[in-house]
């Protein structure tokens, strides 16, 4: 709907697509609310939901910051935020009813941390695709799904599929999840981390998590 060059700020609007439930489809175009196209785009306090492909697509560096994200749920696809370069900041956002909230292409990285995402999801909630991106800082966020609004799977909250270049540092996220990630990853176990594809953890680093519906200490999870 909208492409941004250098140095927009896009704030305080209301961005809807074609859909907001969950759809299956096979063929046709897609959709994105915001793509950012160029640096210096900052993207913040607005409401994007209803689109098929993502509702944000960042540039390298842009920030995204106190946004309503949800109901972008298409199968395959439907991200909230769907990286695809650099190493962009995504914070302070509410998530919800996506397939993916946080998405990456596998050769970026990105840092996404006090964000809130919601009780609905389609599959995995934060991902990064193989052959497993960059850097990537996963860290004070809450996640309240633990099954798939389609069929009531058991969701991971974050899943890394393959090994990045660098690391994928998980700490101090509050996951409703109670299934603590395996000694070994075991690719889509259900438990709140995994790593895909990989026999041992390989550059995936995690603790001072919390997994389960319990409250956590303050400095745990996103500001509450």
């Amino acid at each position: 709907m909208f492409v941004l060059r250098s140095d927009v700020r896009v704030t305080g609007l209301r961005i809807s697509g074609q859909y907001d439930e969950y759809v299956d489809l096979t063929d046709g175009p897609v959709s994105i609310g915001l793509q950012a196209a160029e640096s210096g785009v900052e993207i913040d306090n607005n409401e994007v939901f209803g689109f098929s492909h993502a509702a944000i697509r960042p540039y390298t560096d842009t920030h995204v910051h106190h946004n309503d994200v949800h109901h972008n749920p298409m199968d395959g696809l439907g991200y909230g935020v769907s990286v695809t370069r650099g190493e962009p900041l995504i914070e302070y956002n509410y998530f919800n009813y996506n397939r993916h909230s946080v998405a990456g292409s596998g050769n970026c990285g990105y840092t996404a941390r006090y964000n809130h995402f919601g009780p609905e999801t389609v599959d995995h909630v934060i991902d990064q695709h193989e052959p497993g991106g960059t850097t990537m800082a996963v860290h004070h966020n809450t996640v309240e799904a633990v099954t798939h609004v389609q069929n009531d799977g058991a969701t991971e909250a974050v899943a890394i599929r393959g090994t990045p270049d660098d690391v994928a540092d998980v700490h101090h996220n509050w996951f409703y999840n109670a299934d603590e990630p395996k000694s070994t990853p075991a690719d889509w176990d259900g438990s709140a981390i995994t790593q895909v594809g990989t026999g041992d953890w390989a550059n995936v680093e995690f603790d001072e998590n919390h997994y389960g519906s319990e409250e956590p200490a303050d400095d745990v999870g996103c500001p509450r």
